[in-house]
């Protein structure tokens, strides 16, 4: 257990510890993030005519963190590429909705006429984990400091 000098030795641990725990938080809430992408998108079916470049999987991460707060989200600035200039954001939502083209995909074999992915709850699992930031902020939390409730 540490030992502190004064009150302020005591709060300038506590502010480390949570700022520690955001970046760890942030980092786990984006790796997450990616998984689903992977499993939802890059799982779904494999291109024949064009190389997938792994930015969409990519695009999840801290976007702002201070001692105090941190933003995780969709770098909407990773791929102008795909599907003319759309930001990772809409890409997204055209991958929840449906209407990304499967060129070159498997689904060009016929299983669906209008050549077009079927719907995948991309957005929502996204939220889902985006729920959870705050439940395991809190479960980081709870094994760097040593009290014995911490409450949200």
């Amino acid at each position: 257990m540490a030992k502190f000098n004064s009150l302020e030795d005591i709060f300038a641990d506590i502010e480390r510890e949570i700022a520690e725990a955001l970046l760890e938080t942030g980092n786990e809430t984006s790796r997450n993030m990616q998984r689903i992408i992977s499993s939802l998108v890059y799982g779904g079916y494999t291109p024949l005519v064009y190389q997938r470049t792994g930015n969409l999987r990519e695009s999840p991460r801290i976007i702002k963190i201070s001692s105090t707060s941190m933003t995780v989200g969709v770098d909407d600035d990773r791929d102008r590429g795909f599907e003319g200039t759309a930001t990772m954001s809409e890409i997204i939502d055209r991958f929840t909705r449906g209407t990304v083209i499967a060129q070159g995909s498997e689904y060009e074999k016929g299983q669906r006429k209008d050549n077009y992915r079927e719907p995948i709850p991309l957005a929502q699992e996204l939220m889902k984990e985006l729920n959870r930031v705050e439940e395991i902020f809190i479960s980081k939390l709870k094994r760097k400091l040593p009290l014995k409730s911490i409450t949200h």
